[in-house]
């Protein structure tokens, strides 16, 4: 076989895989508005993305490995909020730019925050990894609001995201102050 036919059937692999987590995760969204995530068998979702079993496991190892990709999703796009403006001096801002950005991708989201998968939410909070907190204090002092912050966000989706997110940022600076 030539390279070029090889590269042809690696690229062609690799659409084939992406169109089924495609269809397995456009399936789970469709699925998670019937019944709750843990209620759901991979049975069911295969069937309802037309894929088979083998497919499945071929690109997931379980409903909750799809539940982690789907988390990797939102977390770039809340990622792209700290390039997008200096939250440093307004922690208000970063807030209702969060809130919205979590009601854009709210499919997404909802299934996310309905999955035993919890994800860092707060874009200063990848700094935790590094140890690059001066002092204990610091570090906890994030932990907690990183906490704090995922409830209110949880609540905010058990509520229907009945509040805005320019209201939800008055509440946030307000409960978690400049975070």
């Amino acid at each position: 076989m030539s390279k070029n036919t090889e590269s042809v059937l690696e690229k062609s692999n690799r659409e084939i895989n992406n169109l089924t987590r495609e269809s397995i995760e456009t399936a789970l969204f469709l699925l998670v508005k019937e019944k709750p995530i843990d209620k759901i068998t991979i049975t069911e979702l295969t069937k309802k993305a037309g894929v088979s079993r083998m497919a499945f496991y071929r690109n997931y190892s379980g409903i909750s490995d799809v539940c982690f990709h789907i988390g990797k999703y939102i977390r770039r796009e809340v990622s792209r909020l700290k390039k997008k403006a200096d939250y440093d001096n307004n922690a208000k801002q970063f807030y209702i730019d969060l809130f919205a950005t979590l009601k854009k991708n709210e499919s997404a989201a909802k299934i996310l925050f309905s999955s035993d998968y919890g994800v860092s939410l707060y874009y200063k909070f990848e700094a935790a990894q590094t140890d690059s907190f001066s002092t204990a204090e610091d570090f906890y002092k994030r932990v907690a609001h990183e906490a704090a912050l995922k409830t209110i966000v949880m609540e905010w989706f058990h509520r229907n995201l009945k509040e805005t997110p320019e209201k939800m940022g008055e509440i946030c600076l307000k409960c978690l102050g400049e975070g």
